[in-house]
């Protein structure tokens, strides 16, 4: 008999349960509850079919996954930081014996065929949330909602967008890091640097935000974002700076507003064709010119539908028993 598994991660980002439900909809049934940080200790008699999407992995030092699961590998991201920890010559040679890998982003693509593994662009599994949550999308749009924007390009708003829109967030709580930058005051923060640079202690305050998210319960945190998919598949707009606010909503095909600081982060790539995007600069100077209550639609529906239809025949086929 057949396990089905569903990938978890305790982390304080909303985003991962919303992958975890882009999962999800697609399994008949979900047998077991698998850590994605903690895939080499699954122990089971029976072969585990589980789909590998998503950022991997805070833990990068516990791959290759454990040979109990069998994996379907679609939306992969593997972020340059963490790369080099994970490509062994065992993972490498772990990914050739389940290619091709579908990659969530052509950065991701790139690396693994750099390494001789066959790959190819999936695009984000999160894209197709409509496959089984079509029934959160409205006929009646109304709200404009802002998720995560950067507090810079939230200045640049009009004061009458952001008396109407509603404000949400994809923290389960404030993340640690934030906390300590609104705690520092701007004129201290170069001393500050100097003494302990940011990206230092941006890497050990995980330690403390993990255990954190990890007591909460994996039902909880995906009720949470189920919730937030309502938001986004019934908003007239969504404006945002996740990754992982502006893919869902192009699922409900909600028209999107995407402000990054960084618009080359590795992440976004292969992505950004299907989306209406700024840079900062570019948003201060455009956004007067931006009908907020009659957005334009998102770029090249038609290439995403295809992408769409595509991912779900690879994943419906890997589900039969």
């Amino acid at each position: 008999m057949v396990k089905y598994g569903l990938l978890v991660a305790s982390t304080p980002n909303l985003g991962d349960d919303i992958q975890s439900l882009a999962a999800k909809q697609f399994l008949p049934r979900v047998d077991i509850v698998l850590d994605r940080d903690f895939l080499n200790s699954v122990d089971s008699e029976e072969k585990i079919k589980a789909l590998m999407n998503g950022w991997f992995t805070h833990h990068p030092e516990n791959w290759p996954p454990s040979p109990a699961i069998e994996p379907l590998f679609v939306s992969f991201h593997l972020s340059p930081t963490i790369a080099g920890k994970l490509l062994t010559k065992r993972t490498i040679e772990y990914l050739k014996n389940h290619q091709p890998i579908g990659c969530r982003d052509t950065y991701t693509e790139k690396l693994l065929r750099l390494k001789g593994i066959e790959a190819y662009f999936s695009g984000c599994l999160t894209l197709k949330l409509d496959y089984g949550y079509g029934r959160f999308k409205t006929k009646k749009r109304q709200n404009i909602l802002i998720v995560d924007l950067d507090d810079v390009a939230m200045k640049y708003l009009p004061d009458h967008i952001l008396r109407n829109a509603e404000i949400t967030t994809h923290y389960h709580f404030t993340p640690s890091l934030k906390l300590l930058r609104k705690a520092i005051p701007i004129p201290l923060r170069k001393i500050v640097k100097t003494i302990a640079p940011l990206g230092t202690i941006g890497k050990l305050l995980p330690i403390i935000d993990r255990p954190r998210a990890k007591k909460m319960s994996f039902e909880i945190t995906l009720k949470k974002a189920e919730k937030q998919l309502q938001r986004l598949a019934s908003a007239k707009l969504v404006i945002t700076s996740r990754l992982h606010a502006a893919l869902p909503a192009l699922a409900f095909g909600t028209p999107v507003i995407f402000v990054h600081r960084n618009i080359n982060d590795q992440r976004f790539t292969g992505l950004l064709q299907y989306i209406n995007y700024y840079n900062i600069t570019d948003f201060k100077r455009e956004v007067n010119k931006i009908d907020f209550y009659n957005p334009p639609d998102n770029p090249n529906q038609k290439m995403l539908e295809e992408i769409k239809k595509q991912l779900i025949k690879k994943v419906t086929e890997f589900m039969k028993e």
